[in-house]
Order: C-alpha cells, then sequence, then structure tokens
C-alpha cells in the first residue's frame, strides 16, 4: 500500500465526503490524477511546493506518489524574512 492508494480508495469509495477544503475525495482524486499526468510530462525527478497550507499542498503530495516522484514540502507560514526562526524562541537558521 502507498500513498497513492490510499487516496484512490477513499475516492473511489463513492460518497461526498470532504478530503481538503471544499474538495471532496472523488475531487481530490480526479485532481490527483490530473496533477500526476502533468508530472509524467515534464522532466526532472524530484517535486517541490512552497505554500501556505492550501488544497495545493495534499494534490501535490499524493500526485508526486502516483507520479512516483519524491516530494518535498516547505511552508512560508509565519516566515517574516528569508532567515526566519523555525518557531518562535528557536535559533534562527541563516
Amino acid at each position: 500500500m502507498n500513498l497513492a492508494m490510499l487516496v484512490e480508495m477513499a475516492g473511489e469509495g463513492g460518497d461526498d465526503r470532504l478530503a481538503v477544503g471544499r474538495l471532496s475525495y472523488a475531487g481530490l482524486l480526479d485532481r490527483v490524477r490530473r496533477g500526476a499526468a502533468w508530472l509524467a510530462l515534464r522532466p526532472g525527478v524530484n517535486v517541490g511546493l512552497v505554500d501556505v497550507n492550501s488544497e495545493a499542498g495534499p494534490i501535490a503530495l499524493f500526485g508526486a506518489a502516483a507520479a512516483g516522484r519524491p516530494f518535498a514540502p516547505s511552508t512560508t507560514a509565519g516566515a517574516t524574512s528569508s532567515c526566519a526562526a523555525p518557531r518562535p524562541g528557536w535559533p534562527r537558521r541563516c
């Protein structure tokens, strides 16, 4: 079992439960399949995403898994500069 199989099982379950934001599991599966097809046409090996916790994160994660590519997420939430501390009170890494 892998991540792509998990989203396929949930998406093909047939109900309208919400998965992410306003996307149902079937809607998520549709976008994951389209994302995987798009990635399959692109050169390169790795998939990265810089985002602020949107629907794009799970779509990219599961799409990369379906395309057989590694995924590296990153978030910009709370960052005030390119040299911000990971959490309040933690040392800055520059």
